[in-house]
């Protein structure tokens, strides 16, 4: 299987070439296209052959652009054209079945024109950026018209392999390919020229981005701050029943982030609530109006189809609330239930001890989401969120949300915000918004920290840096976000 993870296209105008290509190729690209518009068919060949030596000791595969008597005549891995030029299905005819085959496509009619021919291996999607390494045929079409193109991959379930192209570089490319995926469909890797052929230092660049798309790639979820744009557009309700002292800094936290709030407790109003089209309901232990209510709520809700999101908030040191929250979970679980490890470690039934291995603590939790099939949040200095087999870290600067009030709790409403438009029956897609979420959540909270360790101008800060937030600000590093598998590795 072709590994499209770090995709280089060559410049002609790099003096040194066959150096660059090593260089790279020892340090994370997977695949290498070559790109000469201007040599002749000898020239040509020959210089394939000198990189085909190279890709072919580090087990990566050479493709030539646009030229199949190049690409025969030198038995590279395969070709690549554009989409005005030579039809795929004659290209196929002339490789026969085995040589890899990538066609560049710009708009939604390119992509339906290439799957209708049936023969691309892969698509070049873009530009994404302009560029100055080639004269572009269009405007570029951005990570947002990139989506466009994953949606309907995405909706007609074709597993074309694609690159992103053009203008990508080591400071935006986990956010592009972020920005550019559609419900969990998007690029398989980045195609990049001049950041690594220009650079003096190609091979500490290939290293660089490799390592970035492997975060983004290889941890199987892409938390994506771009529900934020439907959350701002459509508002959605969050009813809340939780705990008095901290309903009105949970309330402005939803404000910030965009959805609506509504504090409403009286019984005989949830079912008009729930039927406001996009809504979600968070439930706290400490609500002042008691179990009967709570579990009513969970009831219209669950009926609905509606998310939960449960905040069994100190259980752990209150048997009447363990008895109560578990006997919610026997009636009607939720969607989502986030707590602090003691929380739910209590809730399941478990033991817990400071210092616990984070993994000895998912495996706990692992039986727990596919007995119950609902999402688990585990609240700390490393947040773990886990459903059935997938399990991903969130880590942060906690210590100035520590001395407020409220902030712990106050990131079940944001998890409300985040999947209040997704179906119940969707749980994957709810737990790739979960871990967005809290990764925005978490984002915001070590931001404002960075403004102010002090907790009551901290409280102020948080909410201004949620209120500010956007998918572009998102910035991953090596500890942000990873999945437990990618981290046992």
């Amino acid at each position: 299987m072709v590994d499209y993870s770090l995709y280089l296209v060559t410049d002609p105008k790099c003096p040194n070439c066959e150096e660059v290509v090593q260089d790279a190729v020892d340090n994370g690209v997977t695949i290498v296209q070559l790109r000469e518009k201007h040599l002749d068919t000898g020239e040509l060949i020959q210089k394939a052959e000198r990189l085909h030596k190279i890709t072919q000791n580090a087990g990566v595969p050479l493709i030539i652009n646009d030229r199949i008597d190049v690409c025969l005549a030198m038995d590279a891995e395969g070709v690549h054209i554009g989409n005005d030029d030579m039809n795929p299905v004659r290209a196929r005819e002339l490789l026969g079945p085995d040589k890899i085959i990538g066609v560049t496509v710009h708009s939604l009619e390119e992509l339906k024109k290439t799957i209708g021919y049936g023969c691309a291996d892969y698509i070049g999607l873009g530009g994404i950026y302009s560029t100055q390494t080639k004269k572009m045929k269009s405007e570029p079409i951005g990570p947002l018209g990139a989506r466009e193109l994953y949606k309907h991959l995405k909706d007609t379930g074709n597993p074309l392999k694609s690159v992103l192209i053009a203008g990508i570089k080591p400071d935006n490319c986990e956010r592009t390919i972020e920005q550019s995926t559609y419900h969990g469909r998007g690029a398989d890797g980045v195609a990049v020229v001049s950041c690594i052929m220009a650079s003096p230092t190609p091979g500490r660049v290939a290293r660089d981005i490799r390592d970035r798309v492997d975060r983004i790639l290889k941890n199987g979820i892409q938390p994506s701050l771009a529900k934020l744009r439907t959350i701002r557009d459509k508002n959605p309700m969050i009813h809340h029943l939780t705990n008095t002292s901290v309903q009105n800094f949970c309330a402005n936290v939803t404000l910030a982030i965009g959805a609506s709030p509504i504090m409403a407790a009286e019984k005989d109003e949830f079912e008009d609530l729930v039927k406001v089209p996009l809504s979600a309901l968070v439930l706290n232990t400490s609500a002042r109006e008691g179990f009967i209510t709570l579990q009513k709520a969970l009831e219209v809700y669950n009926e609905a189809g509606k998310h939960v999101v449960l905040d069994p908030e100190a259980i752990n040191i209150s048997s009447f609330r363990e008895s109560s929250v578990k006997e919610l979970f026997r009636s009607s679980p939720p969607s989502v239930v986030k707590g602090t490890t003691k929380e739910i470690m209590c809730l399941l039934g478990a033991t817990y001890t400071e210092g616990d291995d984070i993994l000895a603590c998912y495996n706990i939790v692992k039986h727990f989401t596919e007995e119950f099939g609902c999402i688990v949040v585990l609240t700390g200095v490393d947040n773990l969120v886990c459903f059935q087999d997938k399990a991903y870290k969130i880590s942060t600067e906690r210590s100035a949300a520590a001395q407020v009030s409220g902030c712990d709790d106050a990131l079940a409403s944001v998890i409300a915000s985040f999947i209040a438009d997704i179906p119940r029956g969707d749980m994957l897609q709810a737990l790739e918004h979960t871990v967005s979420a809290v990764a925005c959540y978490e984002h915001c909270i070590e931001r404002a920290h960075g403004q102010t360790p002090n907790p009551g101008s901290f409280a102020m800060e948080l909410l201004d840096q949620l209120s500010l937030v956007d998918e572009s600000t998102l910035v991953h590093d090596h500890t942000f976000v990873c999945s437990l598998e990618t981290e046992q590795r």
